[in-house]
């Protein structure tokens, strides 16, 4: 018997633990954005971004559809691939090598939160990178990560001709055509 994913996540789930909720309820989207960018800019373990509530919803409906994506990562003279597992709100980024050896209990090395509840008052949803292993990715390969998964889950054309036959009609998906489309992640310096 396999027993299920079980990870205790690294980092709150609901944003009220993160900030002062009824305030940034308060702000204007532009001051919403400002601050929580501002709170991570320095944290050398946390980056932050925004996306639009229209991308919010484009995002949650294609994750419960297609949880499962790779990533790969420009390392050295190559890639590093990194498998992109969406449970709800929360995505866990680990690398491929260890999930194809540990399967559900291999070490999650990036932990991606989507928090959504300043969507109805600022058209806004946030979100933040927490990075498990400091020493395995850096700020800005997480940055460059959190992008590239946002794009890829958003953009329709991006999202149904790859993600949707990973995960759909996974001996469709050609892994070297997947990087000749531009199916990689190259960090640059923040």
């Amino acid at each position: 018997v396999r027993r299920s994913f079980a990870f205790t996540y690294p980092i709150p789930t609901d944003l009220k633990d993160i900030v002062k909720l009824p305030l940034l309820q308060k702000a204007e989207p532009r001051r919403v954005r400002e601050v929580w960018l501002e709170k991570y800019a320095t944290d050398n373990r946390r980056v932050a971004g925004t996306i639009v509530d229209k991308d919010v919803d484009v995002l949650l409906q294609n994750t419960k559809a297609c949880p499962t994506f790779l990533c790969p990562l420009a390392k050295g003279e190559g890639y590093l691939t990194l498998v992109v597992q969406w449970q709800g709100k929360q995505c866990l980024i680990t690398w491929l090598e260890e999930y194809q050896q540990k399967g559900p209990d291999a070490t999650p090395y990036l932990c991606l939160s989507l928090f959504d509840e300043l969507k109805a008052t600022s058209g806004l949803g946030l979100l933040r990178a927490d990075i498990v292993h400091a020493g395995e990715i850096s700020k800005p390969e997480a940055a460059a990560i959190i992008k590239f998964v946002r794009e890829w889950y958003v953009s329709e054309n991006r999202f149904n001709k790859w993600v949707k036959v990973f995960n759909q009609r996974p001996q469709e998906f050609d892994f070297h055509e997947f990087i000749r489309d531009g199916g990689r992640v190259v960090a640059a310096p923040l």
